[in-house]
């Protein structure tokens, strides 16, 4: 994942955040990633989403706002690229990063 340290426009909370997942795996073919695992992160962190169906609506309904975060080049995903993404992370290595 791209380091976010030096970004100025990222609060202090966003940088935490991103550090956190910094090392995690992102086992998709690095040619064929249109939306990168921090893009990802956010949406999912800003969502609040109980499904990604919530988490792709709210994507597309605020992508102005998320691109003021990260750049989003292009767009926000589909639910389903969403649950794909989601299914390819290591889940315990995840879920000790998530779960607190």
């Amino acid at each position: 994942m791209e380091d976010l340290s030096a970004a100025p426009h990222v609060s202090y909370e966003t940088r935490v955040f991103f550090d956190h997942f910094q090392d995690l795996a992102d086992a998709r073919q690095r040619d064929k990633v249109m939306h990168p695992l921090d893009e990802i992160l956010h949406l999912a962190l800003l969502a609040e989403a109980e499904t990604f169906v919530d988490a792709a609506r709210l994507g597309t309904k605020k992508l102005a706002l998320l691109q003021s975060f990260r750049a989003f080049l292009n767009g926000t995903p589909s639910y389903d690229h969403l649950g794909g993404i989601f299914a390819s992370l290591n889940a315990e290595h995840f879920q000790r990063r998530f779960v607190v």
